[in-house]
């Protein structure tokens, strides 16, 4: 391990020094809504961040095209069932000139997997059962158990740190706020919760990764939207992601243009087939096909995504590994629905609480008006996000209409997982489907993966367990840009940004 150069003081006092004022020659600005808790996905992960964190860390791997590719790692081997062996890059530099070695991927591997260690998706690692240096360049990762996932969850989720920083820090998480010290092609060179984030381009380690054509950019909290729409519209920002229904009022506008891609994300709806909330109507199968077909898929994406939304036929995308290409999902036919609510005994419908996020609050909505169409009742508890998950734990919930990316990944087992174990735990009560779900994440057996995923998900079609909704295309609103949307999490990446 090298020596640190420089205390922790000096380091942070040159990571919080005033840069460039916004709107400068070369800066390009941006805005989050929600708050900057750090430049970290451990201890910090948000939807909105991975925007920065890709950027200003490396991994061992990368992924690029649903390719796996070299990065801190020139090369990998699986040694057996158990052991992944890394040979690293040399020469490289983390932001604040230490050099990287074995010891920051030790350092950070060994933290992660401390029982003493409490941080939001720690489940990510729990396969892992230890890390070792073989040399100044070699490391090898050795599994608890085999996993499906394990190499794409080291080049996403296991980003690398300047080990002799973050253990001078009393709290780690303090890491992404105080000093955020990566290799990535950009670093960061300004952090105030009220200012904002700035990074500026860091080619240094350019023989893999280089920053865009864009030098500098600046993100500011600013958590109302409108706010944000505003400061577009006056010229104080550059760039915006937008909600759907923000959209319409830029059509048109000169000088703005609106771009769009399908990203891993998509809106979908699940219900308490087990009875847990206590809703006893939820646990005759008829009745939850009755509230699916019940549904116009096709007019939810019309109506409430901008872009090219489209109905998936699984909770999945087809381009993510061992997504089910074949069959079909439910039609729209509110006539069949009331029949089966009828058959079912609930000819006069009964009545259904919707819960579903904030940000989800129009779906929801909608999704209620087609269900008092066949008789259904139904009221809406609109939730903030962290109320949301807690409020999931306690077991209320009876009908639930969200969004997100299940991990994002390019294979269908951390999100179908998460799905099964996390987000329903306790709702759906089929063990057998746990089951299919763990052995398929146990493998490396490529057909196997395929089989046990496609029964998965005929079981949750079958059961009428939960469905999409429409895929959510990320859209951007842009002056003077080239943004290059493509499907990573947040649907653009900075380096691939470009002035027109």
């Amino acid at each position: 391990m090298r020596s640190l150069a420089v205390s922790l003081c000096a380091l942070i006092a040159v990571f919080i020094a005033p840069t460039q004022a916004s709107g400068q020659e070369g800066t390009v600005r941006t805005a989050f809504f929600e708050s900057l808790g750090a430049v970290d996905i451990y201890c910090h992960a948000q939807n909105e961040s991975s925007l920065l964190d890709t950027v200003v860390y490396d991994g061992l791997l990368r992924e690029e095209g649903y390719e796996l590719r070299p990065a801190l790692a020139t090369s990998w081997k699986r040694i057996d069932p158990m052991t992944l062996q890394f040979s690293l890059r040399r020469g490289v530099k983390f932001h604040n000139g230490g050099t990287f070695d074995a010891d920051d991927i030790v350092h950070i591997v060994n933290w992660l997997i401390d029982e003493r260690t409490k941080i939001p998706n720690k489940t990510r690692f729990d396969w892992i059962r230890g890390v070792e240096k073989v040399a100044e360049d070699t490391v090898r990762i050795n599994l608890k158990k085999q996993f499906a996932l394990d190499l794409l969850l080291i080049a996403t989720r296991l980003p690398i740190y300047d080990a002799e920083v973050h253990q001078r820090l009393q709290e780690k998480c303090d890491y992404g706020r105080l000093a955020q010290v990566g290799t990535g092609p950009y670093k960061v060179t300004s952090f105030d919760v009220n200012e904002g984030i700035r990074v500026t381009a860091n080619n240094r380690n350019s023989a893999w990764r280089r920053a865009g054509n864009i030098q500098n950019f600046h993100v500011r909290p600013i958590p109302d939207l409108q706010t944000q729409a505003a400061e577009f519209k006056v010229g104080n920002l550059d760039f915006l992601r937008l909600p759907y229904y923000m959209v319409p009022s830029f059509k048109g506008e000169k000088g703005v243009d609106i771009s769009s891609a399908e990203t891993p994300e998509f809106a979908y709806m699940w219900v308490d087939a087990a009875g847990r909330s206590g809703n006893k109507a939820l646990k005759n199968e008829q009745v939850r096909r009755a509230i699916f077909l019940a549904i116009d898929r096709g007019e939810i994406g019309r109506q409430y995504f901008s872009g090219t939304p489209r109905a998936l036929k699984r909770m999945c995308f087809e381009w993510q590994f061992a997504c089910p290409t074949e069959g079909t999902s439910p039609a729209y036919d509110p006539a069949t629905a009331r029949s089966l609510l009828a058959k079912a005994g609930y000819a006069n419908g009964f009545d259904l609480v919707i819960y579903a996020n904030t940000s989800e609050k129009h779906l929801a909505e909608a999704i209620g008006g087609y269900l008092r169409e066949i008789g259904i009742r139904p009221s809406i508890q609109v939730l903030a996000q962290s109320v949301f998950r807690l409020t999931r734990r306690k077991g209320v919930f009876q009908f639930v209409v969200d969004q997100g990316t299940f991990g994002g990944l390019s294979h269908v087992c951390y999100g179908l997982r998460t799905l099964v174990t996390v987000h329903t735990a306790g709702y759906w009560g089929d063990d057998d489907l746990k089951a299919l779900v763990g052995e398929g994440c146990e493998t490396h057996d490529p057909a196997k993966q395929r089989a046990l995923f496609r029964e998965a998900y005929d079981r949750i079609n079958d059961q009428a367990l939960g469905m999409t909704l429409s895929s959510a295309p990320a859209t951007f609103v842009s002056r003077e840009l080239k943004l290059n949307p493509s499907s990573v999490d947040y649907g653009v990446r900075l380096e691939d940004i470009d002035r027109k």
